[in-house]
């Protein structure tokens, strides 16, 4: 029992890892000359990969302890984004490896989570606070977009080996985010973000966010690589890498937790 509750706990922890990178993908943008705190906040958003509202993506998942590798993961995303006023991003996460993990379905929709394994009778619901194993929980997927989620308390130009960088200071909007205090390190040329420090409401530093590199994909830019590392557990981390990236149509039962057990008709597979 207590090995079956660590595979669920892993796969969560994965999962909430990809469904972070994914929702800011699916985030909107603005072309303004002159920003906004919002505007700004989007095209931060955007310049992690905003070009695509339908698409799924294929992503490697590498933890880390004490700097060495464990057990890896490959996983498929499929996220349907925010479409107009009132709507709410969703993201479903399924696993091709490890062989353990794979029929393992997770649904996030807004702030709410379902889990779904084959011989369950319905999913589960999954706490948006809850604490998942590993570097994340799925919590973090309600929070990570900026734009809509957060204000900017304030802004400073610094410079950060031998680049000028925005350090931004904000705060979260509603008191279920999970993470209500963020700094991030911006590009100011390309809006792209360095680095993000994720905190409690009190200002505790709990993960901290460290985008590697950018890549093209499908015509778009998008984060390439990315670190998360656990704050509270020293030398522990997992890397995300994009394997695949493609525009696709997802229907609207795929993203309902009452039709999790009929994923691969919904979508072709």
């Amino acid at each position: 029992m207590k090995r079956h509750t660590a595979w669920r706990a892993t796969a969560a922890a994965v999962a909430a890892l990809v469904i972070t990178w994914a929702a800011a993908l699916a985030a909107p943008g603005t072309g303004a000359a002159r920003d906004s705190e919002e505007e700004l906040l989007a095209r931060v958003d955007q310049a992690r990969g905003g070009a695509w509202g339908e698409f799924m993506l294929v992503m490697a998942v590498q933890p880390e302890r004490n700097g060495q590798p464990e057990e890896p993961a490959e996983i498929e995303v499929y996220v349907k984004g925010v479409a107009g006023p009132g709507d709410e991003s969703r993201q479903l996460v399924r696993f091709r490896s490890p062989q353990r993990l794979v029929g393992q379905v997770f649904l996030v929709v807004g702030a709410n989570s379902w889990l779904y394994q084959p011989g369950l009778r319905r999913p589960l619901r999954i706490s948006a606070q809850q604490k998942l194993f590993g570097d994340a929980g799925v919590a973090e997927a309600a929070g990570i977009v900026f734009a809509g989620h957060y204000r900017m308390r304030e802004r400073r130009e610094e410079e950060k080996e031998g680049q000028k960088w925005w350090h931004l200071f904000l705060e979260a909007k509603t008191p279920d985010l999970p993470y209500q205090r963020v700094e991030l390190w911006v590009d100011p040329e390309t809006y792209r973000p360095q680095e993000a420090v994720l905190a409690s409401l009190s200002g505790t530093p709990l993960k901290r966010l460290r985008f590697l590199s950018y890549g093209r994909f499908a015509g778009g830019t998008a984060v390439r690589e990315m670190a998360v590392e656990n704050l509270l557990q020293k030398n522990q981390r997992t890397l995300l890498k994009t394997l695949e990236l493609r525009p696709v149509s997802l229907p609207e039962q795929a993203f309902r937790p009452e039709f999790m057990d009929k994923l691969r008709t919904l979508l072709g597979q």
